[in-house]
C-alpha cells in the first residue's frame, strides 16, 4: 500500500508531465497549420476544419478550457518553454500573458495612451475572436449534419417509391393469374360501392 508521500510525489510527476504534454501538443498543432500543403490536399485551405479534427482527436480535454486556436496562439506567443513552466503550464496565466503582450505592442505602436486606456475592450475582443472561430466550427459541424439527414431522407423517400412499385405489379400479376382483382382493387371497388351508397341515401 503507497503512503500518502509516495501518492503526493506521483502526482507531482503526472502534472508536470502534463504541463510538458500541452506545450508539445500546442507546438505540433502549430506545426500542422503551417503546413500548408496538407491543409491543400486535406481540406482545401480551410483552417478551420483542421482545427475542428484536431479538437476532437488530440484536444477534447482541453476544448472546455480553452480552444485549440487559443492554445496555439500562445505557443505562437511563447514558443520558448521555459515561459511555460515559469508559469508553471497555467493555461489560464498564460492566456493573460498573451493578452499582455498583445496590448503592450499596441500600446507601443500607437504611442500608448488610447491603446492603454482601452485594455479591457482589448482582451474582450480578443476573447471574442475565439468565441467565434468556435461557432463558426459549430456551424459549420451542423451544416454537414444537416446535409447528412437530407441526404438519408432521399435515400428513404426513393426506396419507399420503389416499394410503392413493387407492390403494384405484385397485385397486378395477382389479377392476371386468377382473373380476379387483386386485394387492393378489391378495396377500391368496396369503398367506390360504399361511396356510391352513401349518394343513394343522400338523394331519397
Amino acid at each position: 500500500m503507497t503512503t500518502t508521500k509516495q501518492n503526493l510525489a506521483r502526482l507531482k510527476v503526472l502534472a508536470d508531465q502534463a504541463g510538458n504534454a500541452h506545450f508539445e501538443r500546442a507546438r505540433l498543432a502549430a506545426a500542422v497549420l503551417d503546413d500548408r500543403t496538407y491543409l491543400a490536399a486535406n481540406y482545401h485551405g480551410d483552417e478551420g476544419k483542421c482545427l475542428d479534427d484536431l479538437t476532437k482527436s488530440y484536444f477534447k480535454d482541453v476544448a472546455g478550457l480553452m480552444s485549440i486556436s487559443e492554445l496555439i496562439a500562445i505557443y505562437r506567443e511563447f514558443p520558448d518553454e521555459s515561459v511555460w513552466k515559469t508559469e508553471l503550464y497555467d493555461l489560464s496565466l498564460l492566456r493573460r500573458k498573451r493578452l499582455d503582450a498583445v496590448q503592450a505592442r499596441k500600446v507601443a505602436k500607437d504611442g500608448g495612451e488610447k491603446q492603454t486606456r482601452h485594455y479591457v475592450k482589448l482582451a474582450e475582443f480578443e476573447e471574442s475572436q475565439e468565441k467565434v472561430q468556435e461557432l463558426t466550427i459549430a456551424v459549420k459541424r451542423m451544416q454537414e449534419d444537416g446535409r447528412k439527414v437530407q441526404d438519408e431522407m432521399a435515400v428513404v423517400r426513393e426506396d419507399n417509391r420503389r416499394l410503392r412499385r413493387q407492390v403494384q405489379a405484385l397485385l397486378g400479376a395477382h389479377g392476371r393469374r386468377t382473373g380476379r382483382p387483386g386485394p387492393r382493387a378489391v378495396e377500391m371497388a368496396e369503398f367506390r360501392a360504399a361511396a356510391g351508397e352513401e349518394e343513394a341515401v343522400g338523394a331519397v
